[in-house]
């Protein structure tokens, strides 16, 4: 309860919210850390100091995550090592909160520069036991007073009742901390030699302070071309404060490219030779699979076994384009991970200035200079990677630096910008919500692989009831008063023990399905809350930036829309068979395609047109299979439960005469199930009716389109050749492979008319 549901997030020296997989990276480029390469041992605390760190479990473990960075850059100075490579996960599960460590052995030592290993680590240094004066004492060692001080220096900062500072003024800190221990120490020196290096100074500052007003006057400039330049003791301070946080927050977005590209590789498109085709084209792994399960289907609908040997069979046939796939992503991974490691490298050259040319301002609370340019680059790279801290951290930026300068807080192509991305942010927030709630109203039918088998909630369930049935000599479906019942009882003692062994295996992989389906929720759930976050965040500054122009009896200016977040924008409408935003995208893409020549509206417009009759078709499918086999079908009963209709119909006398004298908790449960059956049915019927629709306005928009052929991204041809691979007619899947293959289609009435 006090964890919450999923995976416990991980986390580094530099990293928040690591995943398992993230967080092998971190311990071996490979992703495979060696158990025998690693150090594991864990930090506990009293549970008063736990609760000390902060008002709410959020911020306690938030804070804990700082006690443990800081108390492992001491066990590093202990140690006589440059730095260790990390990671940790905070366990909440015990009476005392502690953090799991698991650390590399192999460091490079602080004097000689040289790779060596970690081998025992010293007594004195741990906490251990001593006598004194007979009294059996506790003593932390040095590597546990190191965390004991970052417990101490972390419940000051929240027991201090102006222990509310600005993620600004954390980043004015953390300067601060890394300027004062790179400073370096003077030695001791010939008063030549001293008077020489002062003449050196000298130079170096006149030098600095020209070009600190060079700096200086040119992000003034950038903010108010009519404000004067006032002389500041700690201009050249803030200047650097500034850079340092611009590079800290390239350095955050390039981390999170680096992340999404670990856990989400495998949905990215490469340009490989595809087996199917011996052509290259753009494709990912999943959308191999994807691919194949579709075949298998098609190929065996009613034998599972046969079904999971064809699809087994397919990959093998695409092995080389799997091969390269994975070859792609590891160097892209590859590549993300030279862009963080150069950042750092930058940053690090950062700190190193501020060290060797500044001197130490007395004062805090100093707002980094950036320029408006620099600070609306960021910002927007911010919303555009989801990252409303960053956002939100920047936003206060902007408004602190433009009354500073006498300056409105954005001009109007930003106030464009800004429009922009509050109706995209709005459209995103609605499409995440709509795909949590698809992903909720299928995560039973949902397909996962386990162990090289693919199984959904439904299917193991009804497989596992079925076996623990065969496990019993007399099942219940043998108890019914029918002549059947006699053929029904297991008589082979071999056979009920292979079935209550099969029972215990399909539990174990019913489980691994389960942690599965938690691990597929956690994004959508964490995408969900941060789009939520983004658009509370755009909307406040939106709604600020109105109340200005409205007091200036200004307006706010049209929205002006990047080809990105058209295109975000038509996966929102995608996502919601939203008619309205469809039409909103149509329009942005005429008006756009007069600028830019690269947007082909009247191709976009026939594509969404062949799309969205698919859709039409599939939910229609998905409507007629549930009606057909509605008492067998599965249903979602929540909490990871699935249930059948015919479990609680009544089929025989004994049936009947058990309904009538039936508990109120199987009376409850049976209602669960028709209630449960209703409502999926509801929403079956819900879809159809929003394709339809969507359909309709999709063909009218098409059909101002003239001498044009659709224009399908690459997902796009992937979801044809899927919906095409599924299609009983050899014609019909024919004619969509082909549409889905073939870059320009010169006669358009073949994709209209499979549409319409």
């Amino acid at each position: 309860m006090r964890e919450g549901p999923g995976s416990r997030p991980l986390f580094s020296d530099d990293h928040e919210g690591l995943s398992y997989r993230a967080a092998n990276r971190i311990l071996d480029p490979d992703g495979t850390p060696e158990k025998d390469d690693l150090l594991h041992f864990s930090v506990s605390f009293e549970e008063e100091d736990f609760e000390k760190l902060g008002s709410n479990e959020k911020e306690r473990q938030a804070r804990l995550r700082e006690v443990i960075r800081e108390g492992m850059k001491g066990m590093a100075e202990e140690l006589n090592v440059t730095s260790l490579t990390w990671v940790a996960g905070i366990h909440r599960n015990s009476d005392n909160p502690h953090a799991h460590i698991v650390m590399l052995k192999s460091v490079i030592d602080r004097t000689t520069g040289k790779e060596k290993e970690i081998g025992r680590i010293r007594k004195s240094l741990l906490p251990h036991k001593e006598m004194e004066n007979g009294v059996e004492t506790i003593i932390p060692g040095r590597i546990g007073e190191r965390f004991l001080s970052g417990l101490d220096r972390q419940q000051a900062l929240y027991l201090n009742p102006d222990h509310h500072r600005s993620k600004i003024d954390a980043a004015w800190e953390r300067l601060v901390e890394s300027v004062q221990q790179r400073k370096p120490a003077v030695p001791e020196r010939a008063a030549e030699a001293v008077t020489e290096l002062t003449r050196s100074q000298r130079i170096q500052g006149w030098e600095r302070l020209s070009s600190q007003a060079r700096d200086h006057q040119s992000v003034v400039a950038s903010w108010n071309n009519d404000a004067s330049v006032r002389e500041q003791d700690n201009r050249g301070f803030r200047l650097a404060l500034g850079k340092h946080l611009e590079f800290t927050t390239r350095l955050a977005f390039a981390q999170v490219w680096y992340e999404r590209a670990v856990e989400h590789g495998d949905a990215y498109r490469f340009d490989v030779v595809d087996q199917s085709t011996s052509e290259e084209r753009k494709i990912s792994e999943l959308d191999v699979h994807r691919r194949a399960a579709a075949r298998a289907q098609r190929a065996s609908p009613l034998n599972r076994d046969s079904r999971e040997a064809a699809f087994a069979a397919d990959l093998s046939r695409h092995r080389q384009t799997l091969d390269q796939l994975t070859e792609a992503r590891e160097q892209k991974i590859a590549a993300l991970g030279k862009d963080v490691g150069s950042l750092r490298g930058t940053l690090e050259k950062v700190e190193q200035n501020v060290a060797r040319l500044y001197e130490m301002p007395t004062e805090k609370q100093l707002t980094p200079l950036l320029s408006r340019q620099t600070l609306s680059k960021l910002q927007d790279q911010a919303v555009r990677l989801s990252l409303p801290d960053k956002v939100w951290e920047l936003e206060k930026l902007r408004i602190a630096l433009a009354h500073e300068h006498g300056a409105p807080t954005r001009t109007e192509d930003e106030a464009a910008t800004l429009a922009a991305q509050v109706s995209v942010s709005r459209a995103n927030l609605s499409a995440s919500e709509a795909r949590l709630e698809n992903f909720e109203a299928s995560v039973h039918l949902t397909n996962y692989e386990i162990g090289g088998e693919r199984w959904s909630l439904g299917a193991i369930d009804k497989r596992i009831a079925r076996r623990q049935e065969d496990s019993k000599i007399i099942p219940q479906r043998a108890m019914r008063l029918d002549l059947r019942s006699l053929a029904r009882l297991n008589h082979s003692t071999e056979q009920r023990e292979q079935a209550a062994a099969e029972v215990e295996h399909l539990k174990f992989i019913r489980s691994e399905i389960v942690r599965e389906v938690e691990r597929r929720r956690e994004p959508m759930v964490a995408d969900r809350d941060l789009a939520r976050e983004m658009t509370d965040i755009l909307n406040d500054a939106y709604q600020s930036e109105e109340r200005s122009r409205r007091q200036n009896g200004e307006t706010m200016p049209e929205p002006k829309y990047e080809r990105y977040q058209i295109n975000s924008l038509e996966a929102g409408a995608e996502a919601l068979l939203d008619s309205t935003l469809l039409r909103e995208v149509h329009e942005l893409e005429k008006a756009t395609s007069k600028s830019d020549p690269t947007i082909n509206w009247e191709g976009r417009a026939l594509a969404r047109e062949v799309m969205s009759g698919i859709a039409v078709d599939e939910t229609k499918q998905r409507l007629e299979h549930f009606l057909e086999g509605k008492r067998v079908a599965s249903l979602n009963l929540g909490d990871h439960r699935t249930a059948t209709l015919r479990q609680v119909e009544a089929r025989t006398l004994t049936d009947y005469a058990v309904s009538i004298i039936e508990s109120s908790e199987h009376r409850e449960y049976r209602h669960a199930i028709n209630k449960a059956a209703q409502e999926y049915r509801g929403r079956l019927v819900a879809d159809f009716e929003k394709a339809k629709d969507y359909y309709a306005t999709a063909r009218e928009l098409a059909s101002e389109a003239h001498g044009s052929d659709p224009q399908f991204t690459d997902k796009e041809r992937i979801n044809l050749e899927i919906y095409a691979e599924r299609q009983n007619d050899e014609m019909a899947r024919q004619q969509y492979l082909d549409l889905a293959r073939t870059e320009q289609n010169n006669d358009r009435e073949i994709s209209v008319s499979l549409s319409r």
